[in-house]
């Protein structure tokens, strides 16, 4: 481990790449056998197979020595347990009622491994027309306008994907959302070697990839998981800006980014935006000249996108983007809103955020945003009721942050009260992106939270690892009494006293 901390350099391209080979192996040589319907000889079969690479990276030394630079050999063992979740939940969607309870309705598609999405459609039976038609006759038979706003941009994804393969593949998309879930955690250690140091990096980086959300190892493209990825690829751009990288590099970083969230969810561009405009002109030195070059990054970046993208696409993008967002703020945050999204667990009358939480938020209730992060934080509560297979994943997820609720508001603190430092750019975004899905609606969706989760694992890794050991079994012991003390709250919110 002391080898690992020791290491100069950021995880190289050279271990995401063995990881990539390393996943395609074990993924190949189960299809070729049929895929194991056994989790136990899964299990044993991986072992085996991440034995011999981890074997051979550490024998050579010259090899061993990319491997295990930063998380290199943490990447490997996630990979297991990735592909073992996958096999897992195939074997339990074997059945059609199981399949619709992870894939609700309204879905582009189901969130399965083994099941045909247009079987799932055509059972549910209220599935969206334009999808139906989609599966049916392909891409090319579908209007542009016909389809849904909110879907363009996961289309484009699902397009390149059967450009390549000729064929709509289940199993593609699980590659890519775990390859976006990869890129997410290097970032992420990126992020937190650069802000609080190696040991703070590994920490959240790991813990990222151990507890993702669920809805990655589906037979769906999850566009949350690609957002996600890409709104720390712009976070990690502007810390570098701030702290003196390599300006030019990171400003196309940013502009690429920015271009993908504009096609996948275009109400967080203007969140980005402005936070990456705040955090260049407060932290860092010649904030001036930086802000100038930002400035004109933006403005190049908006400018292209007008040249090359038609009328219609770019009238989409505005809607979102600036239309909806002001529309949210002076109105409320259901303007807008994609029905579909509206979820409230049990029902809008025995919802607690409808009840005490403002219900629609605006500029009149903006004092609520607060308490609706942290609903999305903590969702589901209490954390030990499983209500679908996806809980397996939601539900350590949820037991991961409230462990570090303590160690998160210390940080929080931390970076507050330390100025213009590097911390404030996790803090600065942290504050802009809360805000934003706070505004998503009056409802608690636990994927809408995979957005500032890495900011907060960041932010309490720091803490975690410049503690005593005194103090960290301190602030545990806050966790587990606020988690009995949330509990006992909420029967007392639930009877309606």
């Amino acid at each position: 481990m002391e080898r690992i901390l020791k290491q100069p350099r950021f995880p190289g391209i050279a271990t995401f790449f063995l990881t990539v080979l390393s996943y395609l192996v074990a993924e190949g040589t189960l299809l070729s056998l049929g895929r194991f319907q056994s989790l136990w000889m899964t299990a044993v079969f991986l072992g085996l197979t991440y034995s011999v690479i981890a074997y051979f990276a550490i024998s050579k030394r010259h090899f061993g020595e990319r491997c295990q630079e930063g998380v290199g050999f943490v990447l490997l063992c996630s990979v297991s347990l990735a592909v073992m979740s996958q096999v897992y939940l195939m074997h339990l969607t074997q059945g059609a009622p199981v399949a619709r309870e992870i894939a609700s309705g309204g879905e582009l598609l189901g969130h399965m491994v083994a099941i045909d999405p247009r079987q799932i459609f055509i059972m549910d039976g209220g599935i969206d027309e334009w999808v139906y038609v989609l599966f049916r006759n392909g891409l090319t038979s579908i209007p542009y306008e016909a389809i849904p706003v909110q879907e363009k941009g996961i289309l484009y994804l699902y397009s390149a994907a059967m450009a390549l393969s000729g064929e709509f593949d289940t199993y593609l998309p699980v590659l890519v959302n775990w390859a976006a879930h990869v890129t997410s955690s290097l970032l992420l250690f990126a992020i937190s070697e650069k802000t609080f140091g190696r040991k703070a990096g590994l920490l959240a980086a790991g813990l990222l990839l151990v507890f993702p959300e669920n809805l990655y190892w589906g037979g769906s493209l999850y566009k949350d998981g690609i957002v996600a990825m890409l709104v720390l690829a712009a976070i990690h751009a502007s810390l570098s800006v701030s702290t003196g990288g390599r300006r030019t590099h990171y400003y196309l970083t940013l502009a690429l980014a920015l271009y993908g969230l504009a096609f996948l969810r275009s109400g967080l561009l203007l969140a980005v935006v402005l936070a990456g405009f705040i955090s260049v002109a407060v932290v860092g030195r010649n904030s001036i000249h930086k802000l100038a070059e930002y400035i004109v990054t933006i403005a190049a970046a908006a400018t292209a996108f007008t040249l090359i993208f038609p009328a219609s696409v770019m009238a989409d993008i505005e809607g979102k983007a600036f239309v909806r967002v002001y529309g949210k703020l002076a109105g409320g945050s259901s303007h807008g809103l994609d029905t579909q999204n509206i979820s409230y667990r049990t029902s809008k009358e025995e919802s607690l955020i409808e009840r005490y939480g403002g219900g629609d938020l605006s500029f009149r209730t903006m004092h609520l945003v607060p308490l609706r992060v942290a609903g999305h934080l903590l969702a589901p509560f209490p954390p030990w009721e499983r209500r679908f297979v996806g809980d397996w994943y939601i539900l350590p997820a949820t037991w991961t942050i409230l462990a570090l609720l303590p160690y998160f508001a210390v940080g929080l603190y931390r970076s507050a009260a330390g100025g213009a430092s590097p911390s404030m750019v996790l803090l600065i975004y942290f504050i802009f992106l809360g805000t934003a899905i706070a505004f998503a609606g009056p409802f608690i969706y636990e994927r809408y939270r995979l957005l500032i989760t890495p900011l907060y694992l960041a932010i309490s890794a720091s803490t975690f690892v410049s503690s005593s050991w005194r103090r960290r079994a301190l602030l545990l012991l806050m966790a587990l009494g606020f988690v009995v003390a949330a509990y006992f709250l909420w029967l007392l919110l639930r009877a309606g006293t």
